[in-house]
């Protein structure tokens, strides 16, 4: 029984974990297409910034996930099953 509520509460984690990494994505390009549309007001050169900012929010996400996969993985602690 408690074995069962282990598991749940894993998967749960595990849910919550990729939902958290998809609003960060969604949060990062906006905010990247954000300063990118200011810059391009500034500079008068839409849309150059705004794609520079999309892509760059991208970049950095990708790394930041890139990154926590390592942590998890010297950690011991990757969400395959260890059954």
């Amino acid at each position: 029984m408690k074995d069962e509520k282990d598991k749940n509460s894993e998967s749960h984690g595990d849910y919550y974990r990729w939902v958290t990494v998809g609003i960060e994505y969604a949060v990062l390009m906006m905010l990247g297409a954000f300063l990118g549309s200011l810059l391009d007001k500034i500079q008068n050169t839409e849309p150059g910034f705004i794609i520079i900012g999309a892509l760059s929010g991208f970049a950095l996400q990708l790394y930041i996930v890139l990154k926590r996969n390592r942590e998890d993985e010297d950690s011991g602690g990757d969400s395959e099953d260890k059954s």
